[in-house]
């Protein structure tokens, strides 16, 4: 642009002559090219793998140990037969229950949406325990989450995940070595929900002022990260991890690089955008699969819609992914236990 608006410049007269007397084949040529290096880049040689570049994230030194397997499974249970005596509600009384025999702080939140165009009230509630770190002051906090969603939910269910989060919780409350407080949230209303809560944690108001929070009595640390599970059933083969936030907003990608690499370590098949890898990347059924792949995130990410709860923690500045447990039937996949 310099040589073309320098009046001084000497090269502008032959420079910018070309420039102006071809700038329709240029422009052609500019957009055709950057076409095809759209179609190279889901090719492996233009595309890295799962890597990390901090190594604070390396999911090699870190010793699995969890073995509440069959409190896991009890929980479900008992969190499926609440649901069938009480459908359309929420089963926050015996959350709260579960929660308090922990030993954990907790608390229940109250929020309202003022429906602007047909000047109706909703109401709905969020249920949140808090494990405070032994050896910290409330500095900081992690957030392991799920929406609760009633049988008549159009979505699929999430008792499997809330399960898993209660039998974290008691695993996580016999350990002294946390240095973060860790926030165990089950949100109503799907992002309704989420939203509330998290415009009573940092106590700020977005959009018209349709959304009343209320409260929160309790707090911990700020948050640095948060993991939001969609999980239905006991019997998963595969994790989607979802990442798109409220406007395209992305997590970091260590964190989901570092989910990426403890699935596999686990058993299952990491997926990303609904579809799992290709065994074979090289081939041109694996170049297919990843075009696919790429456009359907570039689809996902122009409509500014988070693909989960994890999406509106992004405007917040925190890192969040949601996984979604999903069940394949296919010949040599073996089912993942609790």
């Amino acid at each position: 642009m310099g040589i073309l608006t320098d009046p001084n410049n000497s090269r502008r007269s032959a420079f910018g002559s070309f420039i102006m007397k071809h700038y329709l084949k240029i422009s052609w040529l500019s957009y055709f090219s950057g076409l095809v290096f759209l179609f190279v880049l889901p090719h492996p040689w233009y595309s890295h793998k799962t890597y990390f570049s901090e190594n604070a994230l390396l999911p090699g030194l870190v010793t699995s140990e969890f073995d509440q397997h069959k409190s896991t499974k009890r929980y479900y249970e008992d969190l499926k037969e609440e649901n069938s005596r009480y459908p359309g509600q929420a089963p926050f009384p015996w959350l709260e229950a579960q929660f308090k025999q922990l030993g954990l702080d907790v608390y229940r939140q109250e929020f309202e949406l003022q429906y602007p165009l047909a000047n109706n009230t909703f109401t709905g509630s969020n249920v949140y325990a808090i494990l405070r770190a032994p050896k910290a002051s409330s500095t900081e906090a992690l957030v392991l989450c799920a929406p609760h969603r009633p049988p008549n939910s159009p979505h699929q269910s999430t008792d499997a995940g809330i399960a898993i989060i209660l039998a974290a919780a008691k695993y996580f409350r016999n350990q002294i070595y946390w240095a973060k407080d860790i926030i165990f949230l089950i949100t109503e209303h799907e992002f309704l929900g989420i939203q509330a809560w998290l415009e009573a944690y940092h106590g700020v108001r977005y959009g018209d002022g349709s959304i009343n929070p209320g409260n929160l009595v309790g707090r911990a640390g700020s948050i640095q990260a948060a993991i939001n599970l969609e999980i239905e059933t006991p019997d998963i083969t595969h994790l989607n991890v979802k990442v798109e936030g409220l406007n395209g907003q992305l997590p970091n990608l260590d964190l989901v690089n570092l989910v990426n690499r403890l699935v596999l370590r686990e058993g299952l098949h990491p997926m990303f955008q609904g579809m799992e890898d290709h065994p074979r990347p090289e081939s041109y059924n694996g170049y297919m699969r990843s075009l696919s792949t790429m456009f359907s995130m570039m689809t996902s990410q122009s409509t500014g819609v988070p693909s989960g709860n994890h999406g509106l923690f992004h405007r917040f500045g925190i890192e969040a992914v949601t996984l979604e447990g999903l069940y394949h039937r296919r010949k040599g996949r073996m089912k993942a236990d609790f």
